[in-house]
């Protein structure tokens, strides 16, 4: 029987929200190497989602059809930004697992264009993530999809020693878990989950 630890990217293992900053770093690659068409994509993308006239999930695909393409060496080097963000307690809770029959997976809602290659620094046993947009049939891997992708791999019968996570989105990981730790949870977060089932703070 499959048992493994799952850990969450944005907010957790990065302590920033690695696709706002893909925004930027996108935005301004297509700048400056005068990509105007996907450029001028890009920003009318942007300007629906600000002005509420498209929703969270179109957005994302949206920029990931204009960005996801991006030359890997820009990748490389928008994963040593992220690299620098890294946190220190979430790592020491994965290097606990080292050397035992537990698996470590990395499980995100982030894009594997760039998931892909920032995964390979850490040790992971496989990296769950939202896979590629030109996909019919593309699902972003948050909330039950990510139970999903970790029962379609393993099995249904996976046992999760412990998710790490600083969001109440893995709600449905979490109320598997043997043990939960949140990072740096929000105060939506704590009220979400208090009460539920018993859980660590990082």
């Amino acid at each position: 029987m499959n048992k493994i630890v799952v850990v969450d990217l944005d907010g957790c293992l990065c302590s920033l929200n690695s696709f706002r900053y893909w925004l930027v770093f996108s935005f301004l690659f297509l700048f400056i190497s005068f990509r105007w068409f996907a450029l001028i994509k890009f920003i009318k993308v942007v300007l629906l989602r600000f002005f509420h006239k498209s929703n969270r999930v179109q957005m994302k695909r949206e920029i990931l059809s204009v960005t996801e393409n991006i030359p890997c060496f820009f990748i490389k080097w928008f994963c040593q930004f992220l690299y620098c963000f890294t946190n220190s307690d979430v790592l020491k809770e994965m290097r606990k697992y080292e050397n035992t029959q537990v698996s470590v997976v990395l499980c995100t809602a982030a894009p594997a264009c760039y998931v892909d290659v920032l995964a390979k620094k850490f040790d992971f046993s496989h990296v769950f993530s939202s896979g590629s947009v030109f996909n019919s049939l593309w699902k972003e891997n948050i909330g039950e999809e990510k139970w999903r992708s970790v029962s379609a791999y393993y099995g249904k019968d996976v046992i999760l020693e412990c998710v790490i996570t600083d969001h109440h989105d893995d709600l449905p990981l979490l109320l598997k878990a043997k043990k939960r730790l949140l990072v740096r949870p929000s105060r939506v977060t704590l009220d979400e989950v208090t009460g539920i089932f018993d859980f660590d703070v990082l």
